[in-house]
């Protein structure tokens, strides 16, 4: 095989591959618009923890459940100035 041939298939896996990260990138986001976690939504963690979400987003293409953002409530009941990130299976939503 010659280098042009070599080239010319590494571009089109390339355009593949751009491709379907465009789709992945696409459904990531229909995920965080049906997730029923949104930012702004009060919360609690299973050690009952308070927090409010920040927001929600993916690191990248291979991320398959977004990563979320919240401020966590002070003892004294105000936010803290910074959001953490939460784990977010051990998040519930509460009703406002």
């Amino acid at each position: 095989m010659t280098q042009e041939e070599i080239k010319e298939r590494l571009r089109a896996l390339v355009n593949k591959k751009k491709v379907i990260d465009l789709e992945i990138e696409k459904l990531q986001d229909e995920c965080l618009a049906n997730y029923p976690i949104q930012p702004g939504d009060k919360c609690v963690d299973k050690e009952g923890r308070f927090y409010l979400v920040d927001r929600l987003l993916f690191w990248d293409t291979s991320s398959i459940f977004p990563t979320i953002f919240a401020y966590p409530q002070k003892k004294d009941g105000t936010l803290h100035k910074r959001s953490e990130q939460v784990s977010n299976d051990g998040i519930t939503k509460i009703n406002k």
